[in-house]
C-alpha cells in the first residue's frame, strides 16, 4: 500500500511551529517599520530567527532518525528550509533597518 504521508507526524507541529515564527517575525517587521526607533522589536525579530533555525535543526535531525520515504523527506527538509530561510530574510530586513536607522 502506498503512503500520501509521512509515517512521523512530529514533522506537522515543527512545521506549523516554523510557520507561526515566520508569522510573528513579518508582523513585528511590521511594526518595526512604523515605529523604526523601537530596538526591541528587532531583538524579538532575532529571537524568532534563532527559533526557527533551532527548529530547523529538529526537523532535519528527525528525518535523519525516522524510516519515511525518500521524497518525503526531501518535500519536508525543503519546506523546512525555505520557511527558515524566509525567517531569516525577515531578520536580515530588521538588521538594515536598525543599522540604517531608517524613520
Amino acid at each position: 500500500m502506498i503512503r500520501l504521508t509521512p509515517g512521523d507526524t512530529a514533522f506537522y507541529g515543527m512545521l506549523s511551529g516554523l510557520a507561526r515564527l515566520l508569522t510573528s517575525a513579518c508582523s513585528l517587521l511590521t511594526d518595526l517599520c512604523e515605529h523604526p526607533d523601537q530596538r526591541s522589536l528587532v531583538r524579538l525579530i532575532r529571537q524568532d530567527e534563532t527559533a526557527a533555525d533551532t527548529l530547523t535543526q529538529q526537523v532535519s535531525l528527525r528525518l535523519n532518525t525516522s524510516f519515511i520515504p525518500v521524497l518525503d523527506a526531501t518535500e519536508i527538509y525543503d519546506l523546512a528550509r525555505a520557511l527558515d530561510g524566509t525567517v531569516d530574510i525577515v531578520a536580515d530586513a530588521a538588521f538594515r533597518i536598525e543599522a540604517f536607522r531608517m524613520g
